[in-house]
């Protein structure tokens, strides 16, 4: 009988061993998990932040090409609209005198 007992203290005792191992390689797998997700987090969070800085530049590039663009197309009708203007300024106006005069 204190043979039988002893193997079970013993057992216990092994088995004690084995889950408080088991509990320490938990702990180290949690620890690794944590610090790879941690670094999978910072690089993907760089790789967002690199894209992100690349499509807003490309962004404000086109928003500039298209003021430029409109720009000049305002320019080019502003000097045809004030170049009509000097043409016909002076048959607009007697026109105008002349339709406010017959009323």
């Amino acid at each position: 009988m204190k043979e039988t007992l002893k193997k079970v203290i013993q057992l216990d005792k092994e088995s004690q061993a084995k889950i408080k191992a088991l509990e320490t390689e938990k702990k180290h797998i949690s620890d690794y998990r944590k610090s790879i997700l941690k670094e999978l987090t910072k690089t993907y969070q760089e790789a967002t932040d690199k894209r992100f800085v690349e499509i807003q530049k490309r962004i404000l590039k086109e928003y500039e090409d298209g003021k430029s663009a409109a720009d000049i197309d305002a320019s080019k009708k502003e000097k045809n609209i004030l170049s009509q203007y000097e043409k016909n300024k002076e048959a607009w106006l007697k026109s105008l005198i002349s339709f406010c005069l017959r009323e």
